[in-house]
């Protein structure tokens, strides 16, 4: 199973950009985020856990899209 980490990098006050690294720390891409995007994805991720049993499938998804 490959392995990828992820990271989320301000370039400005107006551009942060999402970055996705193989295993190596090698950068694969990255993608434009909007700031209401982060904010909002955080939110489903912090109501998710609170849950019994999380659906980490749909917030895997999410964040893939």
């Amino acid at each position: 199973m490959r392995q990828y980490s992820f990271a989320v990098f301000r370039k400005t006050d107006d551009l942060t950009l999402l970055r996705c690294f193989d295993a190596d720390a090698k950068l694969v891409g990255e993608r434009k985020l909007n700031p209401d995007e982060i904010e909002g994805f955080a939110k489903r991720v912090e109501a998710e856990y609170r849950k019994a049993s999380p659906n980490l499938v749909s917030l895997g998804r999410q964040l893939y899209q």
